[in-house]
């Protein structure tokens, strides 16, 4: 089986190769523990879910069948792989399950990427397992364990590897930009997670905006090619109140600014309407959003001193939801190119849902996400499925990756007059 179609039956046989459950069965506390958390995703989306007639899913029977399922689930991570499965029936980006967290973080060492209908490794830490085996930057992934990485599903990969089923060891195969082709098994570092810990009030608060400051300083790095900003912004989840000073920072005395949104997955819609509304002198509409009863519109309130320069938008197959939104805005608008990859074509509204599960130790967490709403375009187009399609599609290869060239940002560069070699400053 090289695909992830079914991540019920992937939880098991991932589980069954790394020897990580014995196919035991549940116990009764444990069986009625998944139901409840069964019956909360079927409650959660018969209360918020966006379409009325739930995509023609018969809820009352598809949730059965589910539970129904649960009474022969083999293990707890068979358990949490079908009720996991019920919610990626609906084949909606942005409705799924979150299982409890675990007790451990695991660390693979190396990170993938699709790059058009190939993936390769994108990056590998340095001490890793990965790197002992001579996993590098630039290698071809054909497969993990029994899965090929596709372009449709990577994201049920990702969801397997992170979310349902981490493990200690994974089998890559990899293809070397020179053409040869290598198997390893790869360790994972696993590092406990810290236990929870009583904290006063001021220090929680200091912990809130300190997270609150890292998240706003990785996801906006500002750099200047000669008279080119270049503001690599690699998500929007970030106070829309920090995007003036962030904006103005990146653009002063700028000719022409290069958002670079590769692996933006998107963030708050708040955050793009004000990073939308610097590049124009108008307001705009961004999308419509369809919610079950009522349809509203996602705008950007333009400005007068709204950045005048050319713009290009850098989007790539991990781009989703809001860069998307702000990729295709620029071109329906004609105020600017999108260079790179065709985008994720993950474009919903959602809404997370959390949970909680007593038991005699203690109350279990989970959520799940649910959209509750889907958008569509200026041109009356939904992005959903489809995503962002490049006016300039540049694809690094496997060369570029292990050299570290960017030909992406070098092409943009170059289309706006500047020297990739200029430096940056």
């Amino acid at each position: 089986m090289r695909s992830v179609l079914s991540i019920a039956a992937s939880v098991v046989i991932v589980a069954a190769a790394a020897q990580a459950v014995r196919a035991q069965g549940l116990r009764e506390a444990q069986l009625e523990q998944a139901k409840e958390m069964l019956g909360a995703m079927q409650q959660s989306i018969e209360r918020y879910y966006y379409d009325p007639a739930f995509r023609g899913i018969d809820l009352k029977a598809h949730f059965a069948e589910a539970e129904a399922k649960l009474e022969a689930a083999q293990s707890v991570a068979h358990a949490m792989g079908i009720i996991a499965q019920s919610l990626m029936d609906f084949e909606d980006s942005h409705t799924f399950f979150v299982p409890p967290a675990a007790t451990a973080d695991v660390d693979y060492g190396w990170s993938m990427r699709m790059v058009g209908d190939r993936c390769y490794i994108t990056s590998v830490r340095e001490g890793s397992d990965a790197a002992a085996k001579g996993i590098a930057p630039g290698d071809e992934l054909l497969a993990v364990d029994q899965f090929t990485p596709r372009r449709d599903d990577i994201w049920k990969l990702r969801y397997l590897l992170y979310g349902l089923s981490p493990r200690t060891l994974v089998r890559l195969t990899v293809r070397s930009p020179d053409g040869t082709t290598r198997e390893h098994r790869v360790a994972a570092a696993v590092h406990p997670r810290p236990s929870v810990v009583r904290l006063h009030r001021q220090q929680i608060q200091g912990l809130l905006w300190q997270q609150a400051r890292t998240t706003r300083e990785s996801r906006n790095q500002v750099t200047r090619v000669g008279d080119v900003a270049v503001w690599r912004l690699s998500g929007f989840d970030f106070d829309y109140r920090d995007v003036g000073r962030i904006f103005d920072q990146a653009t002063d005395g700028a000719t022409a600014l290069i958002l670079d949104m590769r692996g933006n997955g998107g963030g708050l819609i708040r955050t793009l309407e004000e990073v939308a509304g610097r590049l124009f002198d108008r307001d705009v509409t961004i999308a419509s959003i369809h919610e079950r009863k009522t349809t509203r519109t996602l705008k950007a309130k333009g400005r007068r001193d709204a950045f005048a320069g050319r713009v290009i938008a850098l989007l790539d197959a991990d781009s989703g939801s809001s860069a998307e939104l702000l990729g295709r805005l620029l071109q329906i608008e004609g105020r600017g190119l999108v260079i790179g990859d065709r985008s994720s074509g993950h474009v919903q509204q959602a809404r997370r849902i959390r949970r909680a599960v007593r038991t005699p130790r203690g109350s279990i967490y989970y959520s799940a996400s649910v959209t509750t709403g889907t958008l569509t375009m200026g041109d009356g187009a939904s992005l959903e499925g489809v995503g962002v399609t490049p006016d300039e599609l540049v694809l690094p290869t496997g060369q570029d990756l292990a050299a570290g060239r960017d030909p992406v940002l070098e092409r943009a560069l170059t289309v706006l007059g500047a020297r990739a070699d200029a430096g940056a400053g």
